[in-house]
């Protein structure tokens, strides 16, 4: 039997990332810096959101670019970072 991906809206997952316009964040993987004359930077996220159909389910985001181009990157949680949030570590004040 073969998997199917899940597509999912951005603006259903995360209304910050669906939000989310013309930063000064850096575009992951792409040369050059910030500033004047500088590197690309993020412009926005796609609003679409496909859930690969692997056992690590990773999610593959498009981010838009300064420059006007398309980013895809494959995001999964880490195991150390999933453990860590199942015993309230993550996201905790010190």
């Amino acid at each position: 039997m073969r998997r199917t991906s899940l597509l999912l809206h951005m603006d259903q997952i995360s209304s910050r990332l669906s939000n989310l316009r013309g930063t000064t964040i850096a575009m992951p993987g792409v040369g050059g810096g910030v500033g004047v004359g500088g590197g690309v930077t993020i412009e926005g996220v796609a609003n679409t959101v496909q859930i690969l159909p692997t056992k690590t389910k990773p999610k593959k985001l498009v981010f838009l670019g300064s420059d006007g181009k398309r980013s895809v990157r494959h995001r999964k949680l880490q195991p150390e970072v999933k453990n860590r949030k199942s015993e309230g570590e993550v996201g905790t004040e010190r």
